[in-house]
């Protein structure tokens, strides 16, 4: 494979290519067969998107056999999804803490919504 034009041209690839960074996170989802539910858990903001799939596929691990008794009537599951800035207060740090022990102990309190 030929080398890019910076390379060629034995220049530095930039640091900045004019865009934002993307920010990713994972949010925990309890869904009712109507498709209706709430977010249970938001982690974010990851800042690669190997490492927000690497905790999603954690989390769904630990739920594989008890996602639909974690609250009864609702299907609980992991998925990686983009970060909403404007929510960051709504989300735990995934540097911070590690998901699966936030996971347990939300798994320990929850309720299901009356």
């Amino acid at each position: 494979m030929a080398p890019g034009p910076h390379a060629a041209a034995g220049l530095d690839i930039p640091d900045d290519v004019g865009m934002k960074p993307a920010h990713y996170a994972v949010h925990v989802e309890a869904r009712q067969k109507d498709n209706s539910g709430r977010i249970l858990l938001r982690m974010g903001p990851y800042t690669q998107t190997w490492l927000a799939s690497r905790d999603t596929e954690r989390l769904n691990t630990l739920l594989k056999g008890r996602a639909a008794t974690v609250m009864p009537g609702y299907t609980v599951t992991a998925k990686d999804t983009v970060f909403h800035v404007s929510d960051h207060a709504s989300y735990s740090d995934p540097h911070k803490a590690d998901a699966c022990e936030l996971l347990t102990a939300l798994i320990e309190n929850v309720k299901a919504p009356g």
